[in-house]
């Protein structure tokens, strides 16, 4: 069998499982109807709205476009590496091929120059990026996003390869050094569960389905004689399995003890969207629903604004930051949330200001604009019945990697 006969089947298969993945799931026929009509005008938005962010990167003084470091950046790889995952959506949301060829170069720059033998993906300056595991753990969750993202079909057999090793290396390095029994921060450690599931649905390995219920379980109940008041704190009990009637947070520590941060949660609600659409685990659900529902009520709708006073981390009384994360267009579109559909579509009005704001070339912002955009852009297209997609895809994309492996030239097995 030759290659592009394997890329026309995998596209076959790809199309048969957006056709199984269709039907409605947890919403009325109403309100499926509403948000399955926004769902095109949405990933359209997106489209254009990550198309700008990255085009507006590439014409700053002395951007680097496709070499893994951007003019604004200072040497943190893996925020940098946020303007190719949005590259990544913009040509999944919208076609554009330029942008394609931009997250493709960027990533593959990335990977050949900061994957290490030992499987960290390390910065070039470690005083601004933090340890390498850090570095390792959010690099490797923006690349398999982007992976997801793009598919079999458009990266081909070579670079699924390519890309699906770091990852698997990633995961092993982490391991490897302890991080899976080590509470870092709640965003850390719900990040490192990502970096988990992210190797098992992509490699099909047994061995990451493991680790990634290891970090996960670790995560949310970390052994209380080493980490005492550390893990996921329920602040209202749930009566509902989906913990949709819930509250909760991952702790994080800082200046103000270990405890709520609001700003942190955010990320942590970011983190947790990726990995309920990776993974469609129900137990992810449930904390991403009590973590939402922990920042939904500090949320001014009227200009989409979060109160992030008073954490543990953002200690001062009256800090308001943008309320941008996925995790409410995620819980509409894939976790039956009827409640928001509502808030979908004027949420992007939020992401629209954002995007086109000088301070959105910050290492933070880059990093988001990879997260937010992806995690919007999947939700687009796998809304539906959950538990459907993820698993029939990685099972496709398993089939597709060991086939090419069988049929890639001797010299590069």
């Amino acid at each position: 069998m030759n290659r592009r006969l394997v890329v026309s089947l995998a596209v076959a298969a790809s199309s048969a499982v957006a056709l199984l993945t269709a039907m409605p799931g947890g919403a009325s026929v109403p309100q499926a109807l509403s948000l399955a009509s926004s769902a095109g005008t949405q990933a359209a938005e997106i489209g254009t709205l990550t198309n700008y962010y990255v085009q507006h990167m590439s014409s700053l003084p002395g951007a680097k476009r496709g070499e893994g470091l951007w003019s604004s950046s200072d040497g943190c790889m893996r925020c940098d590496a946020g303007v190719f995952v949005a590259a990544a959506s913009s040509y999944a949301a919208s076609g554009n091929t330029a942008d394609l060829k931009t997250a493709l170069a960027g990533l593959d720059y990335d990977i050949s120059t900061f994957a290490q033998p030992d499987g960290s993906i390390a910065s070039p300056d470690v005083s601004r990026t933090g340890s390498p595991d850090l570095n390792t753990m959010f690099f490797a969750d923006e690349l398999g996003m982007a992976e997801i993202e793009l598919g079999p079909a458009v990266l081909g057999p070579q670079r699924m390869l390519t890309w699906t090793k770091p990852i698997e290396r990633a995961a092993d390095f982490l391991v490897a050094n302890g991080n899976l029994r080590w509470y870092t921060n709640g965003n850390i450690v719900v990040g490192n569960a990502l970096t988990m599931a992210l190797a098992w649905k992509l490699s099909g390995l047994p061995k990451y389905e493991t680790d990634y219920q290891t970090a996960l379980s670790f995560a949310t109940s970390p052994p209380q004689n080493r980490w005492p008041g550390y893990g996921f704190i329920t602040t209202k009990k749930p009566t509902k399995t989906d913990g949709s009637d819930g509250a909760g947070y991952f702790t994080e520590t800082g200046a103000g003890g270990t405890g709520l941060d609001i700003d942190y949660t955010q990320l942590q609600a970011g983190q947790l969207s990726r990995l309920w659409i990776v993974t469609r685990d129900p137990q992810v659900l449930r904390l991403l629903n009590m973590t939402f529902n922990t920042l939904w009520p500090r949320v001014n709708t009227s200009n989409w604004t979060l109160d992030s006073s008073n954490g543990t981390r953002h200690t001062t009384s009256d800090r308001i930051i943008g309320f941008d994360t996925a995790a409410l267009t995620v819980l509409a579109r894939t976790g039956g949330r009827t409640d928001l559909a509502q808030y979908v579509m004027p949420q992007m009005s939020k992401l629209e200001t954002d995007y086109r704001n000088p301070y959105s070339t910050s290492d933070g912002w880059m990093y988001e604009v990879g997260m937010t955009p992806a995690s919007i852009v999947l939700a687009d297209r796998e809304q539906g019945a959950p538990g459907v997609a993820p698993l029939r895809r990685a099972v496709l994309r398993r089939a597709f990697v060991l086939v090419a492996r069988e049929h890639r030239p001797a010299t590069a097995k």
